[in-house]
């Protein structure tokens, strides 16, 4: 009887150490690919930061690319206005000039 409870304790003793031992590498495999999501999600954010700043860069440049074209405009449309001006004033320069004759 003492021979046969050895023999169970010696089984169970093998049973739970393999039982501790799987436990453990799925404890080490589940810790591994925690700490590759740490790690992707650490690039992830790095490189949301870098195109956070080039974001902002490219929107810097068309604003101003905005405000150089609204410029732009402005002088053109003053442009405009002399040169009409300018028509006119050859025009009337012209008809005053025939009506001489």
């Amino acid at each position: 009887m003492i021979v046969e409870d050895q023999l169970r304790k010696m089984r169970e003793a093998k049973h739970v150490s393999r039982n501790e031992i799987k436990n453990k590498i799925i404890a080490l495999v589940m810790l591994a690919i925690a700490a590759l999501c740490a790690v992707f999600a650490y690039k992830q954010q790095l490189e949301a930061t870098a195109q956070r700043g080039e974001v902002i860069r490219l929107h810097r440049e068309i604003n101003r690319l905005k405000q150089e074209s609204e410029a732009a405009r402005m002088e053109a449309a003053k442009l405009r206005v002399l040169i009409e001006t300018e028509r006119k004033k050859t025009e009337e320069a012209l008809q005053k000039m025939q009506a001489k004759k």
